[in-house]
């Protein structure tokens, strides 16, 4: 997807039976035809808004695994973001 600002996403997923992997903002469906779209730099395909996204809780989980990393380091951090993004 081009944007004016050229962002990459690295994402190590453990998926499980939620289906949620990522809870951004906003869905792309990476179907044959939108693949295409984005590999030739033709017009982006339409994203649609996630209903599930909840941004007060992803900077709530944030802000948490950010202390804990500062006392546990990332180990810490994951535990946390774990168990509070869950509840």
């Amino acid at each position: 997807v081009s944007t004016q600002s050229t962002w990459d996403l690295t994402a190590v997923m453990d998926c499980c039976h939620s289906g949620t992997v990522l809870d951004l903002p906003f869905i792309f469906t990476a179907n044959e035809q939108n693949m295409q779209a984005v590999q030739t730099g033709q017009v982006a395909p339409q994203m649609h808004v996630n209903p599930q996204f909840n941004l007060a809780k992803m900077l709530k989980v944030a802000g948490e695994m950010f202390k804990a990393y500062k006392t546990g380091g990332w180990q810490g951090a994951v535990t946390t973001g774990l168990h509070s993004f869950f509840q």
